[in-house]
């Protein structure tokens, strides 16, 4: 199965069948913010998983972009990208039980961007209390 324009955007396969490492695949971002605004509806599209870190914070083996998208360390995700994520599709950081905050904590290149951390906190009050 063919993935999303979205994710090989972001440096996926176009394969779905292909494993990936998503934590070292090589993201456009601003071309990821592009595609987000004219088609923000691939943020809500789950994934099959096939990289063994993203099966963590997966349920039922499937993941949404966003999802992928912190797990990233060698092109850790924008500021800019992370806006659009999350306008494309609130529900993914506001849903109860979300694992976005979580995926980005244990990310050490992401947590470099206070930004980044401080926008999914104020977008996930929940996870604080």
């Amino acid at each position: 199965k063919e993935r999303s324009v979205l994710l090989q955007l972001m440096g996926f396969h176009k394969q779905g069948d292909q494993a990936v490492d998503a934590a070292t695949v090589q993201p456009d971002w601003p071309a990821v913010v592009e595609r987000l605004e004219s088609h923000p509806e691939e943020a809500a599209i789950q994934t099959e998983i096939l990289d063994t870190v993203a099966t963590k914070y997966s349920c039922h083996g499937v993941a949404y972009p966003l999802i992928f998208a912190l797990l990233n360390e060698s092109k850790p995700l924008t500021l800019d990208a992370l806006r659009v994520f999350i306008q494309a599709y609130p529900g993914v950081v506001t849903m109860p039980r979300s694992q976005v905050v979580s995926v980005a904590l244990e990310n050490p290149a992401l947590c470099k961007n206070a930004d980044v951390v401080s926008t999914l906190l104020r977008a996930n009050p929940t996870y604080l209390s």
